[in-house]
């Protein structure tokens, strides 16, 4: 199995970086890797999605089940038979007055023995760069909240 643990500390706050976590029909416009993104039910504590994830006619899509806990976690599962397990956690905490902390778990488990190597090795670089745009896509909404301002 495939894990990854990160924690950093956004110049944002903890609403501003769950909004963005949480907006995964915006997906497309800032995580790499990332075609397609709609919600196709919503719940009373989240949502599901189907997401197409690849590089041009290399995709794969794949349905996900979202929990939100405003403004404290997000959790994300898929039951695709392409994964034994697919599961990302985020937590939001405050960390300042206007900022806040998020970590960020990442266990994935491919099913199919022969895809298991390509797709656990690419979950580490995949995870790292997700976690960068997110990062990226706070500051930039930061910026255009200040410049508003």
């Amino acid at each position: 199995m495939a894990q990854w643990r990160e924690s950093r500390r956004l110049d944002v706050p903890v609403n501003t970086a769950f909004d963005i976590v949480a907006d995964v029909a915006a997906y497309p416009e800032f995580l790499p890797l990332w075609q397609r993104a709609e919600v196709v039910m919503n719940s009373a504590d989240g949502y599901e999605t189907v997401q197409t994830v690849g590089i041009g006619m290399l995709a794969h899509r794949f349905r996900t089940r979202t929990t939100l806990a405003r403004p404290r976690s997000i959790v994300v599962r898929s039951a695709d038979s392409v994964f034994r397990t697919l599961l990302l956690r985020w937590r939001f905490r405050p960390d300042g007055d206007f900022n806040c902390r998020v970590d960020f778990d990442l266990d994935c488990d491919v099913a199919a023995w022969w895809l298991k190597p390509a797709i656990e090795s690419m979950m580490a670089s995949t995870a790292q760069t997700m976690i960068d745009a997110f990062e990226r896509r706070a500051r930039a909404l930061q910026c255009r909240r200040r410049a508003a301002a």
